[in-house]
């Protein structure tokens, strides 16, 4: 849908209720779209976010293993030094999504999932506690690179390098799993300095007689989009881009309009 309201600067005056003149002050001209395929594409450059790609994975993987609170838990010599899919089996174990580990003691942890949907993977599972912990007790994470698995979650911990591993008590890291996929991205939002640039563009329309419509806009502006959570259902998000003039062609665009013989 493309809008174009005018705004007014309006002459008022005495005891007339009604305006005595009027004259358009402005158009603020916007485009809402509502799209059904997301792409790491739109996302950079409707939200400005910094989008990775990943390639097909038939093991599937752990990504984006990183300290939150602390920096004592993800650790390549005295904390966990490598979160992995476990050799073999681990594939078809994982359940996607986002899982925090916290520290307990010097050496052991415990492992909370942000997300149940994906429990059913493989063998079912449940959260052990209201507060979404996997872990029924405490994991010890082994020294000397020596290794742990994480049962019916297709994961390997890693120990660090060192004799002995000294975590933080209560310190913090997140990680997220991605289970076998054919090509997947992640898109960070609101990072500094957000970066939006304008580009050209066109938007056609069809009916069911064959009548053509369509419009080319020389210049807009990223103005925000939705994110669609549908439940079983395809889901369509909301693209939105303010228009802008562009003072070489003289215009904001063109519109075209073609009915069939």
């Amino acid at each position: 849908m493309i809008e174009m309201p005018a705004e007014f600067a309006q002459l008022k005056g005495g005891s007339n209720l009604f305006v005595w003149d009027s004259a358009i002050s402005s158009f603020e001209p916007t485009v809402s779209i509502v799209a059904r395929e997301m792409t790491g594409d739109i996302i950079a450059t409707n939200v400005a976010g910094n989008v990775t790609e990943y390639a097909a994975d038939t093991d599937g993987d752990v990504i984006d293993e990183d300290n939150v609170n602390g920096t004592s838990v993800i650790d390549a010599a005295e904390g966990i030094a490598t979160i992995t899919v476990k050799a073999s089996t681990g594939k078809d174990e994982l359940k996607e999504g986002w899982y925090v580990i916290k520290a307990t003691a010097a050496a052991t942890v415990d492992i909370y999932a942000m997300s149940s949907s994906n429990f059913a993977r493989g063998t079912d599972e449940a959260y052990e506690d209201d507060d979404g912990k996997i872990t029924a007790s405490p994991i010890t994470v082994p020294a000397s690179g020596a290794t742990v698995d994480v049962d019916n979650f297709g994961l390997t911990l890693t120990g660090g390098s060192s004799s002995a591993i000294a975590m933080t008590t209560d310190d913090t890291a997140k990680f997220y799993v991605q289970k076998p996929h054919g090509g997947s991205y992640s898109a960070i939002i609101g990072e500094q300095p957000m970066d939006f640039q304008e580009y050209g563009m066109t938007i056609f329309s069809e009916t069911n007689a064959g009548t053509l419509y369509n419009m080319l806009l020389y210049r807009v502006k990223p103005a925000g989009m939705s994110f669609p959570f549908p439940e079983k259902n395809y889901g369509e998000f909301n693209v939105n881009v303010q228009v802008m003039y562009d003072s070489t062609e003289n215009r904001i665009g063109i519109f075209s309009n073609t009915t069939p013989e």
